[in-house]
């Protein structure tokens, strides 16, 4: 039947067809294995856990491979199972989360975990989660930090943690502030009587046999400029240990953000997410991420004052300014212009930093950098490359002969 209303028509069949194209896509939602998921897409505990009221939920497709949580503080791309693996930057406050993370521990369980997957069972019976591990907490499996990655671990296990986890989230700190203070770590007596208890070689050739002990980076920058207060042969490994290209300084100088970049991102491009916490920001962005995979984003060590975990290193005392003047952190983002290229695009890559977030900290940088932006808008377009090569940093790199600028 067809009704004619001043030339439209209405053609019930039409109708039909729609509503049971409607009731169609609802069924298709609704066979969805929704189970999966870490966490329920019921409205009203969503927004209860998020903290937020929810404008969006989207599933990206019916295999579940990933889902998109919308809410009015950021937009937040996981994995629908999320298997974390957390890179711990050196100097970066990966004492403290590996330790909120419990992420010690659980290296033990990977043995465990590889023997699970190799007969397809359940490897997250390999860990017992404390009655109040946070949710991000519980979705890690362990960390990666140095060359070994964790506490005995072997290469086999290292491989199957790449090969079985989805995520990195990679601890994050400004490079130059990173520089900082891994110089007064691994500078100070504390730390060479630290590595003699361990076993390990303190790498101290460049600090002692160089430089005083009272010098601090900032005046280790001056004395590297004026030749004839440094050694030729002290000069090379200093700009060596700057450029992470030897141990000689310490291991962090050379483990940087380009070789966890290497190590995680450009190894496997395709097959993780990444996401991180700033170092700056640490509380803020592990509440949100713990938030995003279901939690409260209450943090328990946060709540009981045991926030903070290091090596002892807030107990050293620096017979000098720790600090770096205008002109020698400038020259420093010049020299290292490389490892401002790996972290600028671990922060872009970050799913959970919203576009606000990345500019910022980004900002941060540059102005640490002293560098300018023409498009204050498009932060993530600056090009280190550009600014190592440019007017600035020839003005402050003018110590360096040919081979050393290349």
């Amino acid at each position: 039947m067809e009704t004619n209303q001043q030339g439209g028509i209405l053609k019930i069949p039409i109708i039909l067809g729609v509503l049971s194209l409607v009731t169609m896509i609802s069924v298709k939602f609704a066979s969805l294995q929704l189970k999966e998921l870490p966490f329920s897409f019921d409205s009203a505990a969503v927004a209860t856990t998020t903290g937020s009221v929810i404008s969006s939920i989207t599933i990206i497709d019916d295999k579940e491979e990933t889902f998109l949580l919308a809410n009015s503080d950021s937009t937040i791309i996981f994995p629908a199972n999320p298997r974390i693996y957390f890179i711990h930057v050196g100097k970066t406050g990966g004492v403290t989360l590996q330790t909120i993370f419990r992420t010690v521990p659980k290296s033990e369980t990977i043995s465990c975990r590889m023997n699970k997957t190799l007969y397809g069972k359940d490897d997250g019976t390999c860990y017992h989660p404390q009655a109040n591990e946070s949710q991000l907490s519980r979705h890690i499996l362990t960390h990666f930090h140095m060359q070994n990655g964790g506490p005995n671990r072997t290469e086999e296990e290292n491989k199957w943690l790449l090969n079985n986890t989805n995520v990195f989230l990679i601890s994050v700190r400004d490079p130059i502030d990173r520089l900082i203070s891994m110089y007064n770590y691994h500078k100070n007596v504390n730390y060479q009587i630290l590595a003699q208890k361990r076993r390990i070689r303190p790498n101290s050739v460049w600090f002692f046999n160089c430089f005083a002990q009272e010098e601090g980076l900032d005046e280790v920058v001056n004395t590297l400029k004026n030749e004839s207060k440094v050694t030729e042969q002290c000069k090379q490994i200093g700009l060596e240990v700057l450029l992470g290209r030897n141990f000689k300084g310490g291991a962090h100088f050379k483990l940087g953000y380009q070789y966890y970049k290497r190590y995680t991102i450009d190894a496997h491009p395709t097959t993780h997410e990444v996401a991180v916490i700033r170092m700056e920001h640490m509380f803020d962005d592990i509440s949100k991420l713990d938030r995003a995979v279901g939690g409260t984003g209450e943090i328990q060590e946060a709540q009981s004052g045991g926030w903070k975990y290091t090596h002892g290193s807030e107990e050293y005392h620096f017979p000098y300014i720790s600090d770096l003047s205008p002109s020698n952190a400038h020259l420093l983002c010049c020299l290292i212009y490389k490892e401002m290229e790996a972290y600028q695009s671990i922060i872009l890559m970050a799913i959970n930093l919203d576009h606000a977030q990345k500019q910022e900290t980004l900002s941060n940088l540059l102005n640490h950098c002293q560098a300018k932006l023409k498009d204050e808008d498009d932060i993530g377009s600056f090009s280190w490359e550009l600014f190592r090569h440019g007017t600035s940093c020839s003005s402050s790199l003018s110590f360096l002969n040919a081979t050393e600028a290349a």
